[in-house]
């Protein structure tokens, strides 16, 4: 990492990037499949962990390039939108892929409401939707004959019964493929696009810094920079990558093609934080699981799914496991190490933001607390929040701001009206504003401390929740904990704890955590507040801990009659 001042700029700078393949991202993947295809790589492209039912690459291929022209023959390419709104599933990826090749934008819906669903389909305005059986009546609800002219295609095997298929507009994936049933996968050329840095490869939603979620436009180029990153990472030729991101998180759609570009076997799944009754550890086992992307929430049920195991006598079977990946919020070091530690697997952090890429990763043997290094193409400024001041001393916490090759387009506005530019959305000098807090170490090692907006000022000291979170989780009583701000006066934010307690490992009280908490950390962090215990601690739909959800309940109690 290299450093440069310009006037009151500290501007830090990660190794070179790799140079860009010089075709679209189409191009780019339908390459990577062809050569997998064709190679002696004996192992599949994809697995569904639940039913085992495996596609091979030269399966994966074929169907990609039939639904590629069977997208074709429906009247998509280049230029037009195809909206995805489906969990992950044996028949989506054949799909998706064939929209790729074929230069379709693709928007990836988050699972949503009606009302939620017509305001993204509105402002994406795709020319078909691909869906799943289980979220029809919603899609039809929304789109149907009296809504948005839509095609609808439906990921299911053979004939569906739908009440009135009305013709063509509403199909099975298996008729997708049909359509392009006499396509040859050698033959084939991918969509032609003029310029990869204009076309919009996908839309996909971002909380952004503030405000309702954001569509944010990716590039082919801006995301074949982020591969180009992912593929030089953890994730190696012939590994099995478990999935559980869906693909309308950033990470779920990073790993979902960067296994297909490297070589890999995507494991697929679905992980819902109250998913208790899913064998995880099973899943690991049977699957022989290399690498596994999981939110920190994800982690802490986790670890605690293992002491309950090895409570029970049971194994923790984690032996094929070479490294847990983690990212959403930064990890504190003593959370990242009890995770290691129960685990008995390496835990290893990175900082991505939809909006610009991968900014930062770790490695083995990973640092505690860090988020790793800068990563390639990555220029990075860390701002005083009270002067908006450059900080170039090391350990100094400010706002993280950033660009990239891999920087997305913009954000999207409604068809026919303008999208938000670039300079709407960036500093005066370019960089990205994060809204995260942080802070670069001496040797070039980046650690996130806090959201802006998450962060608590008790009596003008800021307190970061994971902190103390990290401290709370550490108990054998305790499977899940979140930490946020009561309202006071003139304390401001006062340290309140949720905490769920861990079945069969005993009772904890409030006052002893109160305790713990007292013993481990300076008297600014000390739960005055006090400590609720819940059945489970309300989540984001992307596995993040709702916090605004526990801030609004605590605005409902009496102010905390605490002292310093």
């Amino acid at each position: 990492m290299s450093s440069a001042s310009t006037a009151a700029l500290h501007v830090r700078t990660g190794p070179a990037a790799k140079a860009h393949p010089g075709v679209p991202l189409g191009a780019y993947i339908l390459g990577a499949l062809r050569q997998h295809a064709a190679s002696a790589l004996d192992i599949p492209a994809q697995v569904d962990s639940l039913s085992g039912r495996e596609l091979s690459f030269p399966e994966m291929l074929r169907q990609s390039v039939q639904a590629a022209e069977g997208w074709r023959a429906l009247g998509l390419g280049s230029g037009d939108t195809l909206a995805v709104f489906a969990f992950n599933n044996h028949h989506l990826y054949p799909a998706f892929f064939g929209a790729v090749l074929e230069g379709i934008t693709v928007a990836i819906v988050k699972h949503s409401t009606a009302e939620e669903l017509r305001g993204f389909l509105e402002k994406c305005g795709p020319k078909a939707i691909l869906t799943e059986p289980s979220s029809l009546d919603v899609t039809l609800s929304v789109a149907g004959p009296r809504g948005l002219d839509l095609l609808h295609v439906v990921t299911a095997d053979g004939a569906l019964d739908v009440p009135q298929r009305d013709g063509d507009r509403v199909l099975t994936t298996r008729d997708l493929l049909a359509r392009g049933a006499a396509a040859d996968p050698a033959a084939y050329r991918p969509a032609s696009v003029v310029d990869p840095k204009e076309h919009i490869a996908f839309l996909s939603f971002s909380s952004g810094t503030s405000g309702l979620p954001k569509m944010v436009r990716l590039s082919d180029y801006s995301f074949t920079m982020t591969l180009l990153f992912m593929t030089d990472w953890l994730v190696r030729p012939g590994d099995r990558v478990f999935i559980t991101s869906q693909l309308a998180w950033i990470t779920g759609l990073a790993f979902t093609l960067t296994c297909t570009v490297v070589g890999a076997t995507r494991v697929f799944g679905w992980y819902d934080a109250s998913a208790s009754e899913v064998d995880w550890f099973g899943t690991l086992q049977r699957h022989r699981i290399s690498t596994w992307f999981l939110a920190p929430p994800g982690l802490t049920l986790l670890a605690a799914e293992a002491r309950a195991r090895r409570a029970r006598g049971q194994e923790v079977p984690m032996g094929s496991v070479r490294a847990l990946l983690t990212s959403g919020t930064g990890l504190h070091a003593d959370a990242q190490r009890h995770f290691a530690e129960v685990l008995d697997t390496p835990v290893v952090q990175w900082y991505g933001i939809t909006e610009v890429g991968i900014v930062s990763s770790d490695g083995l043997p990973a640092r505690p607390g860090s988020v790793g290094r800068l990563a390639p193409g990555v220029q990075l400024r860390l701002v005083d929040v009270e002067s908006g001041l450059d900080i170039a001393a090391p350990n100094v916490l400010g706002e993280v701001r950033a660009t990239a090759e891999s920087l997305m387009s913009g954000y999207q506005g409604h068809p026919g009206g303008p999208a938000a530019s670039l300079a709407d959305v960036l500093d005066e000098h370019g960089f990205y504003r994060t809204g995260d807090l942080g802070y670069l170490d001496s040797d070039g090692f980046l650690f996130l401390v806090d959201r802006m907006k998450d962060s608590l000022k008790f009596d003008g000291v800021p307190i970061s929740p994971a902190e103390v979170e990290a401290v709370l989780v550490s108990h054998p009583a305790v499977k899940e904990a979140a930490v946020v701000g009561r309202p006071h006066p003139r304390l401001v934010d006062v340290p309140t704890a949720f905490v769920v307690r861990q079945d069969g490992a005993g009772d904890v009280s409030e006052a002893e955590l109160q305790d713990l908490v007292k013993d481990r950390l300076s008297y600014e962090k000390w739960l005055r507040g006090g400590v609720f215990f819940r059945d489970d601690i309300p989540k984001l739909t992307n596995g993040k801990v709702d916090r605004r959800a526990l801030k609004d309940w605590l605005k409902t109690l009496p102010v905390p009659d605490c002292e310093l």
